[in-house]
C-alpha cells in the first residue's frame, strides 16, 4: 500500500479520525498531507514479528526487523522534525499522541476540531487495545465503556426476542396432545401431535447418529490407510539408508584400496628415478652407442666398441 501511495501520482491525504497506531501510523506518513481531529490518536512502535526456529533462525529474523524498523524510521522522519534517535526512542517505548499534542511532537499534520457528535470511543470500539504495553488508561476506559454499552444493547435486543417468544407460548392451547399457537403459519395447515414430533425428533437423532457414525469409518479407514502407507515409507527409508551404509562402506574399501595402490606406483617410480640415476650417472661422459659407432671406420673398430661396454644408452 506505502509503495502504491508513493507511484499514484496524485496528491493523497491520509484523515485520522480514531487512531492511527501500529502500521497505520506508517502509511499515514506514506501520504503527502495528514489531517488530525483533536482527540484522535497516533501510535508508534518497534514492528512486531512471529517466528519459529532454533537460534539462527531467531538471529536472522532480528536482523530482518532491525532493517525493517530502520525502513520505519525513513517514514516517520518525513512527518516527525526530530532527531533519528529521539524517533527510535519513541518507537521503543510505544508513543500514543494525540492531535492537540502533535506540536509538542514536532508532527506535521493539520489538526481540525471534533465535529459535534465526533466520538474517539466509537471510533475504537472493535479496536484490540490489550496487545499494546502503553494504552492511555482514559482510552482504554473509553473503550470499554463503549464495549459495554454495545453489549447491553445486543442484550436488550436478544431480551426482545425471547419475551416475544414468549407471549407466543403464553397465548398458545393445548388440546389433548396437540399444541395449537395463535397466528403460527402451519404448511397445509397439518397439525401434529406432541408424540408425533417426539417421534419425528427421535427419527432425526437417529438418522444423524448414523451419518456420524458413517462418517467416523469412512475416516477410520483413511487414517488405518495412512498408517499403511507410512508403515511401507518407513520400510523405504530404512531400505535406502541400509543402501546407503553399504554404498558408503564400499567406497571407502575402494578409496583404502585405490590409495595402496596408489602408494605402489610412487614406490616404483621412485625406484626407477634410483635405477636411472644410478645407471646413467656414471656413464654421463661416455658416448652414446651411435656416437662410437660414427667414429669406427672399419668392422673390426666397431665390434671391438660395442664389446668394450664403454657407451651409454641415451
Amino acid at each position: 500500500m506505502i509503495k502504491q501511495l508513493n507511484a499514484s501520482g496524485h496528491k493523497t491525504t491520509a484523515v485520522v479520525q480514531g487512531v492511527a497506531a501500529s502500521i497505520a501510523s506508517v502509511i499515514m506518513c506514506a501520504c503527502e498531507e495528514i489531517v488530525m481531529n483533536e482527540s484522535s490518536l497516533v501510535m508508534m512502535h518497534l514492528c512486531w514479528s512471529i517466528v519459529q526456529g532454533d537460534s539462527n533462525a531467531l538471529r536472522k529474523e532480528a536482523e530482518s526487523m532491525d532493517v525493517i524498523n530502520d525502513a520505519i524510521v525513513s517514514f516517520y522522519k518525513s512527518k516527525f522534525d526530530l532527531p533519528t534517535d529521539m524517533i527510535k526512542q519513541y518507537m521503543e517505548e510505544e508513543t500514543w499522541f494525540s492531535g492537540k499534542e502533535a506540536e509538542a511532537f514536532n508532527f506535521k499534520c493539520r489538526v481540525v476540531p471534533d465535529e459535534k457528535d465526533f466520538s474517539i470511543a466509537a471510533k475504537i470500539k472493535d479496536f484490540d487495545l490489550k496487545k499494546f504495553k502503553h494504552t492511555p488508561k482514559a482510552l482504554k476506559e473509553m473503550n470499554m465503556e463503549e464495549q459495554t454499552k454495545e453489549n447491553v444493547e445486543q442484550i436488550e435486543t436478544a431480551l426482545e426476542e425471547v419475551k416475544d417468544e414468549t407471549a407466543s407460548v403464553e397465548n398458545a392451547e393445548v388440546e389433548g396432545e396437540t399444541l395449537v399457537v395463535e397466528n403460527a403459519v402451519v404448511e397445509q395447515e397439518t397439525m401434529i401431535t406432541l408424540a408425533e414430533a417426539d417421534k419425528r425428533v427421535a427419527g432425526m437423532q437417529s438418522t444423524m447418529a448414523k451419518k456420524l457414525d458413517a462418517l467416523k469409518k469412512e475416516y477410520d479407514a483413511k487414517i488405518e490407510d495412512f498408517k499403511v502407507q507410512m508403515k511401507a515409507k518407513d520400510e523405504e527409508l530404512a531400505k535406502a539408508k541400509a543402501d546407503a551404509t553399504s554404498f558408503k562402506e564400499s567406497l571407502d574399501k575402494s578409496t583404502e584400496e585405490l590409495s595402496k595402490v596408489t602408494s605402489a606406483l610412487e614406490e616404483k617410480k621412485n625406484a626407477l628415478e634410483t635405477l636411472n640415476a644410478s645407471v646413467n650417472t656414471p656413464n654421463a661422459s661416455l658416448p652414446t652407442l651411435a656416437e662410437g659407432l660414427a667414429k669406427c671406420k672399419t668392422p673390426a673398430e666397431k665390434s671391438a666398441f660395442i664389446s668394450s661396454g664403454k657407451w651409454r644408452r641415451n
